[in-house]
C-alpha cells in the first residue's frame, strides 16, 4: 500500500519530483506513462521504497512495492541533496525529523512544470 504523498527520486539527478496524492498520479499522463530509467524510485510519506514499472498491456507505469524502506538519514540526505540542486543556503545544519517532514520540504520547493511533472521554484530560501 502507497501512503501519500510520494517523491520520485531520479537515478543519477539529485532533483525529487513531489507527487501530492493518487488523483496528481492518474490525472497527470506525463507522470504515468513517463519512460523511466532503471533505479527510478519512488518513495512514500512512510518511507517505502517502490519501483516504477512499465506495464505493457495496459500501456503506463505501475508503482511496485520493494519491500524496502529509506532511513530518515538517508531521506534527509536526498532533501539536502535535491535543496544543493536548487541553490538552497544554510543546509550544512539542515535536518528533518521524519520523512513526513522532509515531504513537505520538498513540496515547498516544487512548482508545476508546463507539462504537468513538477520541477523547482527559483527563488525559494532554506533557513
Amino acid at each position: 500500500m502507497i501512503y501519500w504523498p510520494l517523491i520520485i527520486s531520479f537515478n543519477g539527478d539529485d532533483e525529487l519530483s513531489f507527487i501530492n496524492d493518487e488523483n496528481d498520479w492518474k490525472s497527470d499522463s506525463d507522470l504515468y506513462f513517463h519512460s523511466y530509467a532503471e533505479g527510478d524510485e519512488v518513495i512514500d510519506c512512510q518511507g517505502k521504497i517502490f519501483e516504477l514499472v512499465f506495464d505493457e498491456q495496459r500501456n503506463s507505469v505501475d508503482i511496485r512495492p520493494t519491500g524496502k524502506t529509506i532511513s530518515i538519514r538517508e531521506f534527509e540526505l536526498l532533501v539536502k541533496k535535491h535543496m544543493v540542486q536548487l541553490n538552497q543556503c544554510c543546509i550544512s545544519k539542515f535536518q528533518i525529523a521524519s520523512i513526513h517532514e522532509g515531504m513537505k520540504i520538498i513540496q515547498q520547493t516544487v512548482g508545476e512544470r508546463p507539462n504537468g511533472l513538477f520541477s523547482y521554484q527559483a527563488g525559494l530560501a532554506a533557513g
